[in-house]
């Protein structure tokens, strides 16, 4: 009955004594009715939520595996972060471990390649300003390349073109006080 009524849904129960006539609950009339309208619905309709053990298994395995993946991804990416943060800080690069420098380098050249695509984004639809109308672009200085033709920038936009430079792999720019930390602590 609590269940019935939590729920809000129609429950019956059919309790086998190996001694006795079956018990019904709430009562065999009520139970025979809820299982005649139970083999009116189609097979296919009944089947859509039924679950096995062996289905419902598989589903929280694959939720689990997903889950923990997320996870993974996301300390991976904190600790990426506290490492980018001790190397801009003044912490010795050359202290760091190189798996931990590729795996730095790795995770930056993504960030990268994500910025470019949602600036990519924002250049060729922008957003609507307050009227509906779209707005011009607003995107940041670093993001955009000059126009065609011209000397390169270093992907600055010194035409006013906003035109973005699509992300150079391999190529990265060294904060200068960075290049010097390593060489003044390294002899």
């Amino acid at each position: 009955m609590a269940l019935s009524n939590l729920c809000g849904v129609e429950a019956a129960m059919v309790i086998f004594c190996p001694d006795d006539e079956p018990a019904f609950w709430p009562s065999k009339p009520a139970v025979e009715q809820l299982f005649r309208r139970y083999e009116e619905i189609p097979v296919m309709e009944r089947s859509k939520k039924m679950l096995n053990q062996e289905n419902f298994l598989r589903e929280r395995i694959a939720k689990i595996r997903e889950q923990t993946r997320k996870s993974l991804k996301r300390s991976l990416e904190m600790e990426m972060n506290d490492l980018v943060y001790q190397i801009v800080n003044g912490n010795q690069m050359y202290e760091l471990p190189i798996s931990d420098l590729t795996n730095v380098m790795r995770f930056l050249e993504e960030k990268n390649s994500e910025v470019c695509k949602r600036a990519q984004h924002l250049h060729e639809f922008p957003p609507l300003s307050g009227n509906g109308t779209s707005s011009s672009p607003s995107l940041p200085p670093g993001l955009i390349s000059a126009p065609e033709g011209a000397a390169p920038s270093g992907g600055l936009d010194t035409e006013g073109t906003g035109t973005i430079d699509k992300p150079m792999s391999n190529k990265w720019i060294i904060d200068k006080s960075l290049v010097n930390n390593i060489a003044g602590n390294s002899g």
